[in-house]
C-alpha cells in the first residue's frame, strides 16, 4: 500500500487490490473512492506498476489529511496486502461512512470508552472478556454472559461518586458487578488507541476486527481526539469489582407511576467494605461463557 501526492495537491492513498474486486466509485466533498485500477508511481526513483483502489483526500481538504490517515490506518491495520475482496469491502464501507459523517466526539464519550478497554487489558483474559463486551452498541450493560454481568462506571475525579439509573441496580436473575475506575487527566497516560493496540495483540483478527470495530462506533470515527486524550488510573480501587445488591439504592414502589430514576453514589466507602478483586468480575464472566457451552 502506498500513500501518493498528486501533482495536483491531492493525496493518494492506494490499497493494493486484485484487478477483479469490485468497487463502486464514489465522491465526496473532500474525498473520493475510485475502482481498481492500474497505477505507476514513483517510489524513490523505482517505477511501480500495480492495481489499486485508490481513496482520495482532495487538495482544498489538506487539513483534513491528519483524520484522513489516521482512519484509513486504523481500518486496515490488520488487513493483508493485497485486501482480500471481503476486506477491501468492509473497510471502504467503513471508511466512507465514517469519515463522511465524522464529527468531535465528546471528553465524557472518550473517557467512558477509556474505562472499559482498561477493564478488558486488566482482566487476563483479553479474548475471552471482548467477546461479552458490547453484543451491539445499545446493549443495557457493559459486559454480559449468561449467568454474569459487569458494568464499568468512569469518572475523573477525587472520589468514586457515579451515577446510576435504578434500574442498573436492582440487578436480573444474574451475578451483576459494577467496577469504578477513577482516572486523572495525564499528558503521558495512555490513550484509548494506546489500550486498544495492548488488548489488540493477542486477539485473533477476527476478533481484533470486531473489537476496532466496536470502538470506531463509539468514537463516530474521531480518532484525532481519542489520541490525544490521556489518563491514569487514580486509584487502586478501580482494581476492585462490587455486586449491585452492595450498592445503596432507593426504594421505588411498584405501580407509584415513577419512572426514569436516576441518583448519584459515591461507591468509596463500599468498594473498601465488600469490593472483590476485578478478576472475580471478569472471571466469573469468562467462566459463565464457559458453563453456557457446556
Amino acid at each position: 500500500d502506498y500513500l501518493a501526492l498528486t501533482q495536483g495537491g491531492d493525496w493518494v492513498v492506494l490499497l493494493a487490490a486484485p484487478p477483479s474486486a469490485s468497487v463502486l466509485e464514489v465522491r465526496y466533498g473532500a474525498f473520493s473512492i475510485s475502482a481498481v485500477r492500474m497505477f505507476e508511481i514513483d517510489v524513490e526513483g523505482a517505477d511501480v506498476r500495480g492495481s489499486f483502489v485508490a481513496i482520495r483526500l482532495f487538495a482544498d481538504s489538506v487539513r483534513q489529511l491528519g483524520s484522513f490517515l489516521q482512519l484509513i490506518g486504523f481500518l486496515v491495520e490488520d488487513s493483508p496486502s493485497p485486501v482480500s475482496q471481503s476486506s477491501l469491502a468492509a473497510v471502504l464501507r467503513d471508511f466512507e461512512r465514517l469519515f463522511a459523517r465524522r464529527r468531535v466526539v465528546s471528553r465524557r464519550t472518550v473517557q467512558g470508552l477509556w474505562g472499559e478497554l482498561w477493564v478488558i487489558r486488566n482482566s487476563g483474559q483479553f479474548s475471552e472478556v471482548v467477546r461479552r463486551w458490547h453484543l451491539t452498541s445499545r446493549d443495557a450493560v457493559d459486559f454480559a454472559g449468561p449467568c454474569s454481568t459487569l458494568e464499568v462506571k468512569t469518572h475523573e475525579g477525587d472520589r468514586h461518586i457515579h451515577r446510576f439509573a435504578h434500574r442498573q441496580l436492582l440487578g436480573d436473575q444474574r451475578e451483576n458487578w459494577i467496577v469504578s475506575v477513577l482516572v486523572g487527566s495525564d499528558a503521558g497516560g495512555q490513550s484509548v488507541l494506546d489500550l486498544l493496540d495492548e488488548i489488540a495483540v493477542p486477539l485473533t483478527i477476527q476478533e481484533s476486527h470486531r473489537l476496532r470495530g466496536l470502538v470506531l462506533e463509539v468514537l463516530e470515527g474521531d480518532l484525532e481526539t481519542a489520541s490525544e486524550l490521556r489518563w491514569n488510573l487514580r486509584s487502586s480501587l478501580g482494581r476492585c469489582a462490587i455486586l449491585v445488591e452492595h450498592v445503596p439504592h432507593v426504594n421505588v414502589p411498584q405501580g407509584a407511576g415513577i419512572s426514569d430514576v436516576h441518583y448519584a453514589v459515591d461507591l468509596g466507602a463500599y468498594l473498601i467494605d465488600h469490593g472483590a478483586p476485578l478478576t472475580s468480575a471478569t472471571g466469573a464472566l469468562v467462566e459463565s461463557a464457559g458453563s453456557a457451552l457446556e
